[in-house]
This record gives structure tokens, C-alpha cells and sequence, in this order.
């Protein structure tokens, strides 16, 4: 029996959330764009794109403002995706008219977007909230030193030190709990350095000295050695998650001609995956 096609799951999933969507009652909302803007994506070859932004804060008519996510989409075509994108745009305050389903198959806040009314400047709460939103946030950590937080990827960084070298630390995570989880993972990394210094540099060497070799060399370039390959390699940011995952990412000294090599992985089970993305 053939394994189903994750594409058609999706679609799946996506249709019963779009026939939910569209049961629901019209509403006007006026809300907060979060830090992200708006964004399209399509499954697969489909014809149509699905534009899709999120309210931070948000209020139906002139009610009381709710803070929980609210995720708006509709279904659209490029050219109507272009016009959407253009005119929503990241921390600004706009008014919609959608369906509103705050229980749907999704498990959080959907709306179905029917009209945009366009840019709002007269609601002096939401744009309180979104003032308060475009503070900076920082973490002080005795390790680590300064983080700041980038509200479009939700996460943090400082600038630390790896050894010798100093590189930027991201920890994927924005709610308290989530924050002191990736923490405590990132310190487990850097009490063994040198280990997984090591681990990380061997398994890049396995899955990827292969590929140089037999592929990437360039005119005139001899086979590099592991010792020569790991040489190149320059380690420019580690990447860390609340579950324990990581990412470890080099810039590759031009062995993938300005590719970069990312070896990831997790605690547990130590480096599970290279590769040259870029």
C-alpha cells in the first residue's frame, strides 16, 4: 500500500478549514498586523494562492480588543495576492471585513478574508498595542551576555563566544517557557564544546566530503582531505529549540562555492542531517 502524498493531505486539511471559513458569520475586524506582513503560499501546482497575515490584537466592530492570534486567508489568484501584499503590510493597524470562526477545524482563531477596508490610523487602542509591540525586548543572560528579540522570527540572539571564534546564538522560542527550555539545551551545548565541536565537524566530513569531491571540485582543484575540508569550514551561527533540536551553520570558505553547510541534529541522538542550503 503506497504511503499518502503529504500534498494532497495538506489540501485536504486546507479545503475543510476553507468550507468551515465560509459558513461563518461576516464581520468587520479591525486589528494589528504582526511583525511578519502578510504572506502567500500554494500547495503544490495549484493555480491559486493563499494570502495570509496575522492580527495580534484585534477587535469585531468597536468590541473589546482580544490578544489571541487571529489568522487571516483567503484563497487568490498572483495578481490579487500582489495587490493584498502590497497593501497589508507588517505593524500597521487594518480593518477587514471576514468570516469570523473563532472554533474551526484548525484548533485557533481563522477568519476568511472577503473585502480589505484598507489602513486604519483612528483607533487609538490598537495603536497603543502596536507601539508597545514595536518596543525592543532584551534578555540579559551570565552566560550568554545580551539577547534581542526579533518579533518576525520569533526569537532571540546574542552575540557569544564558541571557542575562539564568536558567533550568533538563536534560541527559537518567545513565551518564558519556551525560552528557559531552549536555555538550559544551548548550555548543555556549550558545556561540552569541544565534543560537539568534533561530532559536528565528523559528521559533515561523512555526508558532505563525498559530495566536494566527486561533484564541487572546481577546475584544477584537487580532492580535499577531511583534515583540508573541516579546515574551510567556518562556524557562524548555532541555532537552538526548546525540544533540544539544533543547527549548527558554517559559511563553507567557497567548498559549495558560497553555499552554506548546515549539520543538524539534536541532543539525544547528537548531528542527523547536513546539508548546503543557499
Amino acid at each position: 500500500m503506497s504511503e499518502p502524498d503529504p500534498i494532497d493531505a495538506l489540501r485536504d486539511q486546507q479545503a475543510r478549514l476553507l468550507e468551515a471559513l465560509s459558513r461563518a458569520p461576516m464581520v468587520d475586524i479591525t486589528g494589528v498586523v504582526g511583525a511578519s506582513g502578510s504572506t502567500g503560499s500554494k500547495l503544490g501546482s495549484e493555480a491559486l494562492w493563499t494570502i495570509g497575515f496575522t492580527f495580534i490584537a484585534w477587535r469585531v466592530g468597536t468590541g473589546s480588543i482580544d490578544t489571541q492570534a487571529l489568522t487571516v486567508r483567503r484563497q487568490v489568484d498572483a495578481e490579487t495576492l500582489t495587490h493584498y501584499r502590497n497593501r497589508v503590510q507588517a505593524d500597521t493597524v487594518v480593518r477587514v471585513r471576514a468570516r469570523l470562526a473563532p472554533q474551526n477545524p484548525s484548533g485557533s482563531p481563522q477568519a476568511l478574508l472577503e473585502a480589505l477596508v484598507g489602513p486604519i490610523n483612528d483607533d487609538a487602542e490598537l495603536n497603543r498595542v502596536l507601539a508597545q509591540a514595536q518596543q525592543p525586548v532584551t534578555l540579559n543572560d551570565a552566560q550568554f551576555g545580551v539577547f534581542s528579540f526579533d518579533r518576525r522570527l520569533e526569537s532571540f540572539e546574542a552575540k557569544t563566544q564558541w571557542g575562539r571564534a564568536q558567533i550568533a546564538l538563536t534560541l527559537v522560542a518567545a513565551e518564558p517557557a519556551e525560552i528557559e527550555r531552549a536555555l538550559t539545551n544551548a548550555r548543555e551545548l556549550w558545556r561540552s564544546q569541544s565534543d560537539w565541536q568534533a561530532r559536528i565537524e565528523r559528521y559533515a566530513v561523512e555526508r558532505l566530503l563525498s559530495l566536494k569531491n566527486e561533484t564541487w571540485l572546481g577546475e584544477d582543484e584537487k580532492p580535499f582531505s577531511a583534515k583540508a575540508f573541516v579546515a574551510r569550514m567556518r562556524l557562524e551561527s548555532i541555532v537552538v529549540y526548546p525540544d533540544g533540536s539544533f543547527e549548527f551553520w558554517h559559511d563553507d570558505g567557497e567548498l559549495f562555492w558560497g553555499h552554506a553547510i548546515s549539520v543538524s541534529g539534536n541532543l539525544t541522538d547528537g548531528p542527523t542531517d547536513a546539508d548546503i542550503p543557499g
